[in-house]
């Protein structure tokens, strides 16, 4: 797990965060009180704690997208440094060759 890339990672907590929210809809339709000891929904009524769920999970879409995105954007510019100092290392050995 050690070569995990950020995006890997990202991706990985989204994985969970989808899947807490599928046992929380389960425990709210089955109306499972043990599921749901010690959180918002115990109180809830069916329908807002339905629609709490549903809320979270577009929330959490759309979260995994920006992150994937500044993720990969911060890659992106990580290469970019890279290659240009690898360019400006270059052109500094052909200088102090010549």
């Amino acid at each position: 797990m050690g070569s995990e890339t950020p995006l890997d990672q990202i991706w990985e907590s989204y994985q969970v965060m989808c899947d807490c929210l599928k046992i929380a809809q389960r425990g709210v339709s089955r109306k499972d009180m043990h599921l749901l000891n010690r959180t918002n929904f115990w109180t809830s009524p069916e329908e807002q704690a339905i629609q709490q769920i549903k809320k979270g999970r577009s929330d959490a879409n759309d979260y995994v997208i920006l992150s994937l995105w500044a993720a990969f954007e911060k890659i992106i510019k990580g290469l970019h440094q890279m290659f240009r100092q690898r360019k400006h290392m270059k052109y500094s050995q052909k200088f102090l060759t010549n």
